[in-house]
């Protein structure tokens, strides 16, 4: 059911959310398991992981910002 002024979802913005959610989640995927795998996570680990987060936090706000841009 539509109802007025109800915005359609496009078949390329279902593609392009679902990218960047997936990106986020395999960014946060593969820093918890650089961090928890080793004993001991050696520096270049360390800054791998600091990477990964800052890409997931990337992420997040396009995720946030992709919903707000539709939303308007």
């Amino acid at each position: 059911m539509v109802y007025p002024g109800m915005r359609m979802v496009t078949p390329l913005f279902k593609f392009v959310f679902g990218t960047v959610v997936g990106f986020a989640f395999l960014c946060v995927a593969m820093s918890v398991f650089v961090v928890v795998h080793p004993p001991a996570p050696s520096p270049s680990a360390t800054e791998l992981a600091n990477t990964c987060s800052t890409c997931f936090k990337m992420g997040f706000g396009a995720v946030v910002g992709l919903l707000g841009g539709q939303k308007l």
